[in-house]
Order: C-alpha cells, then structure tokens, then sequence
C-alpha cells in the first residue's frame, strides 16, 4: 500500500499533489454506484499499470491521466518511482 503523502506529478501541467489530493478529488468525481465500486484508490500499486485503464483528476489543472501516466516524485522509495510514467500527449514534442 502507498502512503497518501507521496507526491505524484501531473503528465500534463508538471505540477505535484499529494496521492490523497488526487485519490479524493476523483473518487468525488464518482456519481453512481458502479462507479464507486469500479474506482482503484491510487494508494493500490495495480493503478498505476496500465492493464488497469484507471483514469485521475489532476488538482491542478483538472485534466484526466491513466494512472499508469502518473509519476511518484519526491521519494527516495525506488519502487515507487518505478511506477506510472507513461507519457502524456502533454509531454510530446514537435519535431
């Protein structure tokens, strides 16, 4: 399980929340039953994989990422930065 204190960075705006901010804002974001029972908490590892097809709300900009595209930061744990990182459409660059 992953503490609710770790920082995780949005794919888009680059900015950071705690886990909790993240977890709470989308899980707010549930308006029916089989949403709610459909929801991963970010605090279970299996959110951040893709196989999950899991989606967040930044509480920054408020865009929507696949968990997988989340980033722990700020944390010596390396197993937790091993997670997430896929990149965003935020993070390509015209060539």
């Amino acid at each position: 399980m992953i503490d609710r204190h770790v920082d995780v960075k949005c794919g888009w705006c680059a900015k950071t929340a705690t886990l909790g901010e993240w977890n709470d804002l989308t899980y707010s974001r549930c308006t029916n039953r089989e949403m709610k029972r459909a929801f991963i908490n970010l605090t279970a590892e299996k959110a951040f994989m893709r196989k999950s097809d899991t989606f967040y709300e930044c509480p920054n900009c408020h865009k929507w990422s696949r968990g997988s595209q989340l980033s722990i930061v700020n944390t010596n744990d390396a197993r937790l930065l091993r997670l997430g990182g896929e990149p965003t459409m935020g993070n390509y660059v015209n060539t």
